[in-house]
This record gives structure tokens, sequence and C-alpha cells, in this order.
């Protein structure tokens, strides 16, 4: 089983929780790679097609009109309807939780999944800046996702 991930990050709260992750698949034997948005441009446009999940990560910024994190933002424009052809997603964000738009970035991307046929959303989950204090959930949800990659 082999998982991308892409991750958006200004703060360093979405690398270090994607390092997180990488780790937890790492020791349950999975193939991982880990891209920072910022490093993708129009050249080097990763393939979906080629792993059995693809994680997409990115906080939330703004409080008023909520927007993905710019990094991320610029790689998610580049991303065209092909690139989805089934995939298997799963989306996790990180947010402010006394902003009332906690985590849109979760529905923004969830909500682009969805949208293209062929993909699947499998999973998501919000939560808030101060991630570490909510490992025994994320623990959970990368369990989760760990089933159902054992379904296939």
């Amino acid at each position: 089983m082999h998982i991308l991930a892409v991750y958006g990050s200004n703060t360093g709260n979405t690398k270090s929780l994607m390092y997180f992750i990488k780790e937890y698949f790492k020791s349950h034997k999975y193939k991982f790679t880990l891209l920072n948005a910022k490093d993708i441009n129009a050249e080097n446009i990763p393939s979906f097609s080629k792993h059995d999940l693809v994680i997409l990560s990115s906080a939330t910024w703004g409080g008023v009109q909520p927007t993905l994190q710019e990094d991320f933002a610029a790689f998610w424009s580049l991303i065209s309807k092909n690139n989805f052809k089934d995939n298997k997603f799963a989306v996790i964000g990180l947010g402010d939780i006394y902003y009332p738009s906690f985590c849109k970035a979760v529905d923004f991307i969830s909500d682009d999944v969805v949208k293209y046929k062929g993909s699947l959303l499998i999973n998501s989950l919000a939560i808030a800046d101060s991630w570490e204090d909510y490992k025994p959930a994320i623990k959970n949800w990368l369990q989760q996702l760990q089933n159902i990659l054992k379904q296939q």
C-alpha cells in the first residue's frame, strides 16, 4: 500500500501533524510520500492514481471569508479533474476553534473531491490548531483509514 499526502502550512502546525501521520503509517509498513504544497508546481504535479490513498491537508485562513492555506490553494488550482479518477481521498485540517469558519478548508477540499466522478472521499477530520491535544482522536482516524485500506 502506498499513501501520498500533500499539505500546506504557514505556522508549522499542519506540517508537524503530517509528519506525525507519516510516522504512524510508516510504523505500520506503508509506503508514504509526503509533499509540501509549496514545492509543487505545474511541472511536478503528483499523480494521484499511483497511490492507494491520497491525504490532503490545509489549515483554514481568514475569519470572515475563510480560504485554504496559500500554498495549498496554489497547488489545488493546478489539479485537473483527470487527476481524480478512481482515487480514494482523506482530508484533515486544522483551524482556530474560536472562528465561525472553523476548519472550513476541510469542507472546501472535501466538496471538490466528491464532485469529481470516479473519486471517493473515505474520511475527513477537522481539529484545532493544537493538534497534539487530539492525538487519541487522530490515531482513531488513522486506524479507520488503515481499516479501509485493508479491505481493498
